[in-house]
């Protein structure tokens, strides 16, 4: 989509790359950088073998994996150095051990590597691309956005609705979507596309009855965090034609530490202006620099450089601070195949399966799932269609979220307003091809059609081709977005595909009455 509408910059980039300066100021031999990169590569990569053995666990059903990425990753890197590495040579391969695993905090947007299940580290996919360079937008990323819209029709998309409930048991065979200023929507598809952060914060107050117990436990096990970017704009690039600054320390990195302490490096923005550092952070400095000032922060930058670099620092003359995790419609930035994922057996199709409403009693308790002469199918077909379904979605209007995965291209540093301020516990944008739309002030009219929806003669079915006009139709819940797709999770394709496949289980159910 973007290829065809001419968003696609032809430079890719990378992260990670330039001097790696200690913290006493000694930068750390180009050789020995690349000698260590190239063994933690193939550390990740012997990794990646671990998946392919359990998605085929008739050949090996008694194997035993790792207790995560950090345990296997620290285990073969001792064995691989201790042998052709100097006494000396080893401790600076320890320290920058330290730095790659910050990176993949960074990378994978989490606390700890510990946190990564090695066993599922192989289950994501580069699609062909290569594992450093990323893909660049043009405009960035609001750009796509914009295209998005056109195809879908802006007349068609409410801003501005932040949802308080989902009540999905409803008598009359419908999903009741309440948002905080009083407008309900009714609907027989609800496509929920929160961020997974929000949906770990506000499952349990938002969904009524709570989600069945499959549902919940997947939405717990899959991994979320938060990472950050800082960016840093100077009158002149100061740091000369270095690439990059990568910090490296000589201590342990612990939950207490400084909130610098968590920040890997600073890339040299590219494509963008060159006069401008990007600053990466994840895990717990990234929580603690969202509650600072923005003037603290940078301050805390200029003095790290300094430490580094042994340079004179100026005062940059721009800045922006990204604050993911405090944006209570985010609630972070994308997810990654935790621990937990390992004993939680099919997490994402539990989670990518549908909802139907009406097999659930009114607790809405898997344990009290109730049998129901109709069979439930399976859709593979596509498309969704006007006035049945309802989407939400948990992104701001005009944002998209930035991550490791995509690009790292920028084009405005400058603040926006609308990425905080509210105190609703959920914001989305409801897609109006979706919903019928109900004022509490007008309670006792009939739902209206949505604008520029051509009205319906019969309401959509949910269900089997064979359901009789006995048989009540169930309304159905369908969950997408990042966390949603077993190959491209966090990723803004990955997000876009599920979006499409649930589209498809939706326009099928609806060809089905």
């Amino acid at each position: 989509m973007a290829k065809r509408n001419g968003l696609l910059r032809e430079e890719t980039s990378e992260e990670g790359l330039g001097e790696f300066l200690r913290d006493d100021g000694f930068r750390i031999d180009d050789q020995l950088v690349k000698r260590v990169d190239f063994i933690v590569g193939q550390i990740l990569e012997q990794c990646e073998e671990f998946a392919a053995r359990a998605a085929a666990p008739e050949r090996d059903g008694a194997a035993v994996y790792p207790a995560s990425l950090e345990a296997f990753l620290r285990d073969q890197f001792r064995k691989r150095t201790e042998k052709d590495f100097s006494a000396e040579q080893k401790v600076l391969a320890q320290q920058l051990l330290d730095w790659h695993c910050r990176f993949q905090i960074i990378d994978n947007s989490c606390l700890h590597v510990s946190d990564i299940s090695a066993k599922l580290w192989g289950s994501y996919s580069f699609n062909g691309e290569s594992c450093q360079a990323h893909i660049n937008m043009r405009y960035g990323f609001q750009a796509l956005v914009s295209c998005l819209i056109e195809e879908i029709g802006a007349e068609k998309i409410v801003y501005n609705k932040a949802i308080c409930e989902i009540r999905w048991l409803d008598g009359r065979g419908k999903v009741i979507v309440k948002c905080t200023d009083g407008t309900i929507y009714c609907c027989q598809h609800l496509l929920v596309t929160f961020s997974l952060g929000v949906l770990k914060d506000t499952m349990d107050q938002l969904f009524q009855p709570n989600l069945p117990a499959s549902y919940s436990r997947s939405i717990r096990s899959i991994g979320y965090g938060t990472i950050d970017k800082i960016f840093l704009q100077f009158e002149e690039p100061w740091w000369g034609k270095a690439e990059g600054i990568q910090l490296v320390w000589r201590d342990e990195l612990r939950k207490d530490s400084h909130w610098t302490r968590f920040i890997s490096g600073f890339d040299v923005l590219s494509p963008g202006p060159p006069n401008t550092l990007l600053g990466w952070i994840g895990s717990y400095g990234a929580l603690e620099m969202e509650a600072l000032n923005d003037e603290q922060i940078v301050s805390d930058c200029v003095f790290i450089l300094e430490k580094f670099t042994k340079k004179k620092v100026p005062k940059p003359v721009n800045y922006y601070c990204t604050r993911w995790n405090s944006n209570r419609y985010i609630r972070g930035s994308y997810s990654y195949t935790s621990v937990n994922c390992d004993h939680e057996q099919n997490f994402m199709s539990n989670l990518t399966e549908t909802l139907v409403c009406n097999q659930y009693d009114k607790l809405g308790e898997e344990s009290r799932k109730k049998t129901q002469s109709q069979p439930q199918s399976t859709p593979t077909a596509g498309g969704t269609r006007a006035g049945s379904t309802g989407t939400s979605t948990s992104t701001p209007s005009g944002h998209s979220t930035s991550s490791s995965n995509s690009s790292n291209t920028l084009t405005n540093v400058q603040p926006s307003s609308t990425q905080r301020g509210s105190n609703t516990p959920t914001k989305v944008t409801t897609v109006q091809m979706a919903a019928d739309s109900l004022a509490t002030t007008a309670s006792n009219r009939p739902p209206s059609t949505p604008a520029g929806t051509p009205a319906k003669t019969k309401p959509p079915v949910a269900g089997s081709a064979n359901v009789s006009g006995s048989v009540k139709p169930s309304a159905t819940i369908h969950f997408a977005g990042e966390a949603c797709h077993e190959r491209y999770f966090s990723t803004v394709h990955g997000a876009y595909l599920s979006g499409m496949e649930q589209a498809k289980k939706i326009l099928l159910l609806d060809q089905q009455q």
